[in-house]
């Protein structure tokens, strides 16, 4: 047998680590969006036990009723590691099969595929002028036959269209009630008196930034005030921002 060694852990078991783990997972098994989208169905009354272990369910159940042994579990069974229909569809073998180029079920698996891409690159919906821009470059189809293969996937209920910021824009349908989940959650979450006390948030900042030994910028001052003032914060922004601090 090889041998190992085992180190005594000093880091919690949840927490951050735990979720930034999780993400990590998904992401390895190319399953972001099915797979954060099936997470909120675990566990759950009308959803499926978790993949990972026999425990028992409780008899209320909270919005997310999984660890992170369930995480890997559910990203191995969602893994995107796949030769699907769709890959097959959408090439060259798809011909060789009898699947004419400008066949609508090469067009609908050609549209899943870019927003998959887009996806991954953190875009939840994508306007439908570009979604056929990008498809009709990738598979050569033409244009009215790509939209035609959009509506018949919103027909199916496997995209989702809705406007966003006046542009007619499609989902992926796992993520766009991903979305809405989050944003019922964040809801739930706002109403009701702030947990912590009043904070002079004038004195508050500089002592921060003398313990911490930081120098705040203007930007980071602005979102500490802002967090500190309300029940629900989000933040975003690009890589080494400060979003963390």
């Amino acid at each position: 047998m090889s041998s190992f060694t085992i180190t005594h852990y000093q880091q919690p078991a949840g927490g951050w680590g735990s979720l930034r783990a999780s993400l990590r997972s998904l992401r390895q098994e190319h399953a972001l969006t099915e797979g954060s989208a099936l997470l909120l169905k675990m566990n759950q009354a009308e959803g499926f036990d978790c993949p990972g272990c026999a425990w028992g369910d409780p008899e209320a159940h909270s919005s997310f009723e999984f660890c992170e042994n369930g995480v890997n579990a559910v990203a191995a069974e969602a893994t995107g590691k796949r030769v699907t229909a769709d890959a097959f569809a959408a090439h060259t073998l798809a011909q060789r099969l009898g699947i004419p180029r400008d066949s609508l079920i090469r067009a609908e698996a050609g549209v899943a595929h870019v927003l998959q891409e887009l996806s991954g690159e953190g875009h939840c919906a994508c306007a439908i002028d570009t979604l056929l821009t990008a498809a009709e470059k990738l598979l050569e189809i033409p244009r009215p036959i790509l939209a035609e293969a959009i509506d018949r996937e919103v027909g199916a209920g496997r995209l989702i269209r809705e406007p966003v910021e006046d542009a007619d824009c499609v989902f992926l349908a796992p993520l766009y009630y991903a979305e809405v989940g989050v944003a019922n959650q964040i809801q739930r979450l706002l109403p009701g008196p702030l947990p912590w006390g009043a904070i002079d948030i004038e004195k508050a900042l500089p002592w921060v930034e003398e313990v911490h030994h930081l120098s705040l910028s203007t930007s980071q001052k602005d979102a500490l005030r802002l967090a500190l003032q309300s029940k629900v914060c989000i933040v975003t922004g690009g890589p080494g921002v400060g979003k963390e601090l």
